[in-house]
């Protein structure tokens, strides 16, 4: 895989479903259990390794990631259109 492309990774974890990184943008992706996904910006690959290396990805997260860089929610799990179905 060349580094300008995105790199997916499936995770172990109650909270994240999986995550993508972009590498020369330093852009981060986040699918979480519930459905929802965020991009993150301005993310160090370092600070990916580690969230892929860690044993609590969501604790290493919740700690490292969320709120310490800025974000915008791609999409949002909606239970009403879940039910609908």
């Amino acid at each position: 895989m060349s580094p300008s492309s995105w790199q997916s990774y499936a995770v172990e974890s109650t909270t994240l479903a999986s995550v993508a990184y972009l590498p020369p943008q330093s852009v981060l992706d986040v699918v979480f259990r519930d459905g929802s996904q965020y991009r993150f910006f301005a993310v160090p690959a370092r600070s990916v390794e580690q969230l892929l290396a860690t044993d609590s990805k969501g604790r290493y997260f919740n700690q490292n990631i969320r709120n310490n860089f800025r974000f915008q929610r791609i999409s949002r799990h909606n239970q009403s259109d879940e039910q609908e179905k």
